[in-house]
C-alpha cells in the first residue's frame, strides 16, 4: 500500500510500477479525492497521488510525468474546478495520450459534480468514455475501482449495467467477509 512514507518512482529502468495515477483539481480533495486515495492505498494498491509521492524539493512536473508513465490506469476526477483550471487540464492531455496508446483502457473517469454536457463543452471524446461519479460515495467507488484494476478490465467493458451491478455485489460480499474476518482476529486478540 501506499501511505506518507511512499517508495519513490523513478525514471527509466528503475520506473516503479503504479497502479493507478489520481487526476484531480485541489479543490476537490477535502471533500473527495484524499478519501478516495487513502481507501486504495489501504486496499494494497500503488497509487500515485500528489500529497503521497511528492516530497519538498521534488520537480512537480517531472514527478507527475514519472507517476503517469509509470502507472497502468489513470482517475481523472472531472469537476467544475478541474475543468476550468489549466494545470489539471494539461495532466489530462498526457493522460489522454497514454489512453490512445493504450487501445482506450487507461482512464477511469470520475465526474464529481459535473454533467455530460459540462465535460462535453470541454472535451466531447472524455465526455463519451464510460465514467463512474463521485455521488455513489467513496467506498464503493474504491470497491468498483479495485476489483477493475485487480481483474485487468476497464470501464469500457462494463456498459451493461447488470454486469457493474454484480461487480458491486462481489465487491460488498468480499468486503463483508473481509470485514468479519477482521472481527474474528480482534476476538482473537
Amino acid at each position: 500500500g501506499v501511505n506518507a512514507e511512499t517508495r519513490r518512482i523513478d525514471d527509466g529502468e528503475n520506473c516503479m510500477k503504479v497502479d493507478v495515477f489520481i487526476s484531480h483539481a485541489s479543490e476537490d480533495k477535502d471533500t473527495f479525492v484524499r478519501p478516495l486515495a487513502a481507501k486504495l492505498a489501504n486496499m494494497e494498491f500503488e497509487v500515485w497521488y500528489d500529497e503521497f509521492s511528492l516530497k519538498v524539493g521534488d520537480s512537480l512536473t517531472q514527478s507527475i510525468d514519472s507517476g503517469l508513465a509509470c502507472c497502468r490506469h489513470a482517475i481523472v476526477v472531472l469537476s467544475p474546478a478541474f475543468l476550468r483550471k489549466n494545470w489539471p487540464r494539461w495532466e489530462l492531455n498526457g493522460i489522454v495520450q497514454r489512453h490512445v496508446d493504450n487501445g482506450g483502457k487507461f482512464i477511469i473517469p470520475i465526474w464529481h459534480q459535473v454533467s455530460v454536457r459540462e465535460v462535453a463543452d470541454v472535451s466531447p471524446s472524455l465526455a463519451d468514455i464510460v465514467a463512474l461519479r463521485s455521488d455513489e460515495g467513496v467506498d464503493s467507488l474504491a470497491l468498483l475501482i479495485g476489483e477493475l484494476l485487480s481483474s485487468g478490465r476497464n470501464l469500457q467493458d462494463l456498459r451493461d449495467k447488470q454486469e457493474v451491478q454484480k461487480i458491486q455485489a462481489k465487491c460488498d460480499f468480499q468486503w463483508k467477509r473481509a470485514l468479519e474476518s477482521f472481527a474474528k482476529r480482534a476476538e482473537a486478540v
